[in-house]
């Protein structure tokens, strides 16, 4: 595929991905498993890749970004407005491809792993309570990839009695 622009699309263990090449023709509509996506992905020449922002997406384009491909994230809201009839896996695959190809479109920021280190180390000091349901999807969101699922106690230094590892 000689494509400039890729959309991905998560869900719970697949990835929807929706691909237009360089005069907007669609190129790439496939599902690929979550164990598959970076072989798959490995295997396209460097493009534009965009994604929803979500838990798991500073991992993935930390992933992405190794393989030689610009990552560019999107907030949900934005990508929103460009899906098309009813919400299904590959339009809203279809509609973050378009999304991330347009000019004054806002990106999320991307985080290193030292700044989501920080945000899950005081996560405890919150207000949230974790009972709540977004209080519980906001710590597996931040645990959800494996850079940060290993907790160690914090003892070399003053501050949250825990850090990432």
């Amino acid at each position: 595929m000689k494509g400039t622009t890729v959309g991905i699309d998560v869900a719970k263990s697949i990835f929807q991905r929706h691909g237009v090449d360089a005069h907007g023709k669609v190129a790439l509509q496939k599902r690929v498993t979550r164990a598959k996506l970076r072989d798959t992905i490995a295997q396209l020449p460097p493009c534009l890749i965009g994604r929803e922002a979500c838990g798991s997406a500073q991992y993935w384009a930390r992933e992405l970004q190794q393989l030689g491909h610009t990552v560019k994230l999107i907030s949900p809201q934005f990508v929103k407005p460009y899906v098309k009839g009813n919400k299904t896996d590959s339009r809203d695959a279809e509609a973050i491809c378009e999304a991330v190809s347009r000019p004054p479109m806002r990106f999320v920021p991307r985080k290193t792993v030292e700044s989501q280190d920080s945000v899950v180390a005081y996560f405890p000091l919150c207000p949230m309570p974790l009972f709540s349901t977004h209080g519980q999807y906001a710590l597996c969101g931040s645990l959800s990839h494996p850079e940060l699922a290993r907790v160690q106690p914090r003892v070399d230094q003053p501050g949250p009695p825990y850090r990432m590892v």
